[in-house]
C-alpha cells in the first residue's frame, strides 16, 4: 500500500505561526540531495495517520499543491514538551537509485523465560537500528524475538538479527540489542547499634547516678522548755 500525504506551499516568513499550527496546519520542510528546500503546511491529522503507518523508515508520495508526488521519508518530527502534538516536520526527498540512511524500529516479541519463571526485567539497550539501503528496499520495522533470552546470562546481539541482504548496518554487530537482569533486592536497614565504649559511658553514667545520695530530710526536734509549769499558780 502506497502512502500519500498532501501539502501546500507555506511563504517565508510564515505570519502567524502558532495560530496557524490551531488551525491544525503544521509546518514542514522538504529537502533533498541537490534540490532546494521547500517550506510546506500539511493537516496535522493526516500528518498524523501517515507518521503512525510509516515512522521514518517507511516511502510516502508527498502531494505538494495537488502536483506530481514526491518520494519522501519522514526524516524528524519536533513535538511540543507540554502537549506532545507535532508542531514541526521535516522531509528527506529520495531518490531510487542512491542509498539513503535510516532507522528502523525493532519490534521486540516472544517471551522470556527468565523474565517469567526467574522474575528477571528485560533490558531493550536498543530501540532502533540505524542502517543504510536504496529507498526501495526500507522495511518498517525488525522483530526481535526474545524466546531465547532463558537465563541472566543470555544475550540478543545485533548480528542475531534476521536483517535482509539489501540493508547494510551501520552499528557494530556485536551491540547488545536485549538482555534480562535480575531484580534488585534492598537490603533492609539494620537497627543501629551503640558502640561499646559508648554503651559502657551510658551505663557508668547511669550507675554514677543511681550512688549520688539523697537530699538529707531534717533532723531537727521540737525544742522542750527548760522550765517546769508550776502548779497552783
Amino acid at each position: 500500500m502506497t502512502l500519500e500525504l498532501k501539502a501546500k506551499t507555506r511563504q517565508v516568513p510564515t505570519p502567524a505561526l502558532n495560530q496557524t499550527r490551531e488551525a491544525n496546519q503544521i509546518p514542514a520542510e522538504l529537502y533533498g540531495h541537490g534540490q532546494t528546500n521547500q517550506h510546506l503546511f500539511v493537516d496535522a491529522k493526516s500528518l498524523h495517520n501517515v507518521y503512525q503507518q510509516a515512522g521514518e523508515s517507511s516511502l510516502v508520495d508527498l502531494i505538494i499543491d495537488g502536483q506530481k508526488p514526491f518520494k519522501i521519508i519522514i526524516r524528524e518530527v519536533q513535538n511540543d514538551p507540554v502537549s506532545g502534538k507535532i508542531i514541526h516536520v521535516d522531509f528527506q526527498q529520495v531518490k531510487m537509485d542512491e542509498a539513503i540512511e535510516a532507522k528502523i524500529t525493532l519490534n521486540f516479541t516472544g517471551e522470556s523465560k527468565a523474565v517469567k519463571e526467574i522474575g528477571g526485567t528485560l533490558i531493550k539497550s536498543l530501540e532502533e537500528l540505524e542502517v543504510s539501503c536504496l529507498p526501495a528496499d526500507l522495511i518498517h520495522d525488525l522483530e526481535v524475538n526474545i524466546d531465547s533470552l532463558n537465563t541472566f546470562d543470555d544475550v540478543i546481539r545485533v548480528k542475531d538479527l534476521a536483517i535482509p541482504e539489501k540493508i547494510k548496518v551501520l552499528i557494530d554487530p556485536e551491540q547488545v540489542i536485549a538482555s534480562v537482569a535480575p531484580v534488585h533486592k534492598e537490603e533492609e536497614p539494620k537497627p543501629e547499634e551503640v558502640p561499646a565504649e559508648e554503651g559502657a559511658e551510658v551505663g557508668e553514667e547511669t550507675e554514677a547516678k543511681a550512688e549520688e545520695p539523697k537530699p538529707e530530710e531534717s533532723k531537727e526536734q521540737p525544742v522542750k522548755s527548760d522550765k517546769k509549769e508550776k502548779a497552783g499558780k
